[in-house]
């Protein structure tokens, strides 16, 4: 038995190491990559998260959305992934420079799912790219930037990694302006959060792109939930909203309410870790809440908040403001607390009432900071978040 095991054990040390990162291994991260990449994302978890604990050496990180959508761009490569980032939210500005096309391919040389991301031609005129498919074939990478260093993806655990170039690090001369840079960068996916650390520098060292921390910027993906609301006012008038819609990472809904003088209600929908202190809520919660108030006792109670079709996952919880004129909605919103298991329903758990003579406003968006120090890493010069962005 002894000699039997010898045998057993020379022959897994004598095994070739050749099955790691083979082409049925790739392929396979190739199939989990298209699969896990595209949706759309927000920053706001990190940002609510930095917010309420304290940020990072460097300062509060920036709250980008971000969307990657594959798309057919047979002349581009056989997989095409297009993205863009808006500043602030979904309906905030496209990022300049910042709509790129990902190419990607298997590569059994390097062993690596590889992805050459080109800023595009034009961009100004194929914002939303992603949801115009009449200019897909027009679509083509900039001359002037990228394509002197790929992103190399391999399997990493649970989750797939991507290395700029074989280590992580890739030195460049910039085609527009012929200047020599360094690029640090790795992306680390999973189903459901994309985390980026990519940092440019200069040949003296200096930080150009980037963050001196060092620090990951942390997507997280983003479900969109079809809701409504009900207020009822002193007079015992009531006001529904139904539908309207709404995405879980940091969404803010406006209503218009219907009284002589119209006042503005704010919806927030936010999907995150809750910022816990007391080691018994380390879990992640989706809160709708009334972040800011309007003067005056206007709303008695509120009905109904949020019913989604597409609900969650995991614990919900209903967050009421500590504004004063919403002190008296708070029992009512306790009680309409969302279970932490959806009730069954063909309508999974959807309640839908008659439409109501409520008015839908598009949220508001405003990129102006209200802290100097919340910004400090928003223009385009410190930013490279963008696989191929100048590389």
């Amino acid at each position: 038995m002894r000699a039997f095991a010898v045998t057993i054990a020379l022959a897994l040390l004598a095994s070739p190491a050749g099955a790691t990162n083979s082409k049925p291994e790739l392929m396979k991260v190739l199939e989990d990559l298209l699969a896990w990449l595209p949706g759309e994302y927000s920053s706001m978890p990190q940002v609510f998260l930095e917010r309420n604990l304290g940020a990072p050496p460097d300062g509060e990180h920036d709250l980008f959305y971000r969307v990657f959508a594959e798309i057919k761009a047979p002349h581009l490569a056989e997989h095409v992934i297009y993205t863009q980032i808006r500043l602030d939210g979904d309906h905030g500005p496209v990022f300049p420079g910042q709509q790129v096309v990902l190419l990607i391919s298997v590569d059994e040389a390097q062993g690596a799912v590889s992805i050459s991301g080109r800023r595009i031609k034009d961009p100004q005129k194929h914002v939303d790219a992603h949801l115009r498919p009449e200019v897909w074939p027009e679509l083509q990478p900039d001359p002037d930037f990228g394509g002197n260093c790929n992103f190399n993806w391999r399997r990493h655990g649970k989750q797939l990694r991507g290395l700029l170039g074989e280590f992580g690090e890739c030195a460049i001369v910039l085609k527009n302006n012929g200047r020599q840079m360094t690029w640090n960068a790795e992306w680390i996916l999973s189903p459901d959060e994309l985390w980026i650390y990519d940092n440019g520098y200069l040949e003296d060292g200096s930080l150009i792109v980037g963050r001196l921390d060092r620090t990951h910027l942390r997507l997280h993906k983003a479900r969109r939930h079809e809701c409504f609301a009900a207020l009822r006012y002193e007079d015992a008038s009531n006001q529904v909203i139904n539908p309207f819609f709404m995405h879980d990472r940091g969404d803010v809904f406006t209503i218009t309410t219907e009284e002589p003088e119209p006042r503005e209600l704010h919806l927030e929908l936010l999907t995150s870790l809750w910022p816990s202190i007391s080691g018994r809520n380390f879990v992640d919660l989706t809160s709708a809440a009334l972040p800011s108030c309007f003067p005056g006792n206007v709303a008695k109670r509120i009905l109904a908040v949020f019913f989604s079709r597409r609900n969650p996952p995991g614990p919900r919880q209903l967050k009421p403001s500590a504004c004063p004129c919403l002190a008296g909605a708070s029992a009512a919103v306790r009680a309409n607390r969302l279970a932490r298991t959806p009730p069954p329903s063909p309508m999974d758990g959807f309640m839908r009432l008659p439409r109501g003579r409520g008015k839908q406003r598009a949220r508001k968006q405003d990129s102006t900071p209200t802290n100097p120090q919340e910004r400090v890493h928003a223009s385009p010069a410190r930013q490279g978040q963008a696989m191929g962005e100048g590389r």
